[in-house]
């Protein structure tokens, strides 16, 4: 499944393990999601809700060939963003 068009999708569910260094992004919508991390080297995001509160994604970028790893960014409709640098990120069907 792709990660470039995460355009309206819910995103429910942020869990992390810190000792693995992996992680799991829930997606709901139409095709519920997961987000699958693994190798985690950067995980940013803000909750400020610039634009008001959202949790629907607004658009997302992703690059496999990142010189630090796999790069996932996705910019939530409230203007909030998330930024993801792993050894490996996919998304799977739930």
């Amino acid at each position: 499944m792709e990660l470039n068009r995460l355009n309206d999708m819910p995103l429910h569910r942020i869990d992390i393990d810190w000792k693995s260094r992996s992680g799991v992004l829930e997606l709901g919508g139409i095709e519920p999601s997961q987000i699958i991390m693994n190798g985690i080297r950067s995980l940013n995001f803000t909750r400020f809700d610039p634009w008001g509160p959202s949790g629907n994604i607004f658009d997302s970028e992703y690059y496999a060939e990142h010189p630090l790893g796999h790069w996932l960014m996705m910019r939530v409709q409230s203007g909030d963003y998330f930024e993801i640098i792993a050894e490996n990120i996919r998304r799977e069907s739930k």
